[in-house]
């Protein structure tokens, strides 16, 4: 009796993956998977540039963001490589899963992100306020984000891209957004240049390894709910940091604020007239 249950058990699950299969044939075709990992960044792109609404960044510069970010999948992807390979690879075991995690995927990519805004966004003339930070950070991770998509659902299929819509990718831009945020604060409050820089690079790099960690853990299941918990945490913490600084926007009523004007020339009050 029992074995005979074990094989109606495991006629039904190869019919059920069979039927799965057979209905998801039609959307496994490249052109279907090629339009759903570039649909979510695209959307996305789109949604920020019209945040941007007081004083839009140039297209061609937020296209070659966006490319410099499909761009950082190539250094990505030969550092985690070399990283893993050093390590052991994908090993059972939680400090294996915090190192890659931690070390190997947030650290790395996060920190190519950073580089390409600092040293290509950043000295941009029109990078002219701190929203502009915000902009260009979440075009960079969106173009490294759709480079990855790529390779996952060209790999896995459909189900991994439409998974991956609404976790992986809104993810990378969430990390874009508050690196971002903080690299803007730090071009317009030089004083606090270093601390700003340091503190998205940090933010971005704590919350895009938890939402990896609890991924790749194999200690138990329950705790890849986490991982949703680290997406939500990151996306409020992006929204409330646009909304701030589309609040303070230099181009909010028609040109700069009077605080970035530079201060009038004082006379000396014993000079002669």
């Amino acid at each position: 009796m029992a074995s005979s249950c074990g094989m109606v058990k495991a006629a039904v699950f190869i019919w059920a993956r069979q039927g799965r299969e057979e209905y998801l044939r039609p959307m496994n075709t490249i052109p279907v998977l090629l339009l759903l990992s570039f649909a979510p960044a695209a959307y996305l792109c789109v949604a920020m540039y019209f945040k941007d609404k007081y004083e839009p960044e140039p297209k061609r510069l937020l296209f070659a963001a966006f490319l410099a970010g499909c761009l950082l999948m190539i250094p990505a992807g030969m550092i985690e490589l070399f990283l893993m390979y050093v390590s052991g690879g994908r090993r059972p075991g939680l400090g294996h899963a915090l190192f890659n995690a931690f070390a190997v995927a947030a650290m790395v990519e996060e920190s190519l992100k950073f580089c390409v805004l600092r040293f290509h966004a950043y000295p941009k003339k029109d990078f002219n306020e701190p929203l502009d930070g915000i902009v260009y950070g979440s075009f960079i991770a969106l173009g490294f984000a759709t480079v990855e998509n790529v390779a996952y659902v060209l790999a896995n299929g459909f189900g991994t891209g439409i998974v991956r819509m609404f976790i992986s990718v809104p993810g990378h831009y969430a990390w874009g957004v508050i690196l971002g945020y903080y690299v803007g604060k730090a071009k317009f409050e030089p004083h606090n240049h270093l601390l700003h820089s340091l503190r998205g690079l940090v933010y971005a790099v704590l919350l895009h390894g938890a939402f990896d960690a609890f991924l790749f853990q194999k200690v138990t299941p329950v705790l890849w709910l986490l991982t949703l918990v680290t997406l939500v945490i990151s996306l409020r913490i992006a929204r409330r940091e646009i909304k701030e600084l589309q609040a303070d926007s230099f181009w909010r009523f028609g040109g700069k604020t009077a605080a970035l004007a530079p201060l009038p020339v004082q006379k000396d009050p014993g000079a002669s007239g």
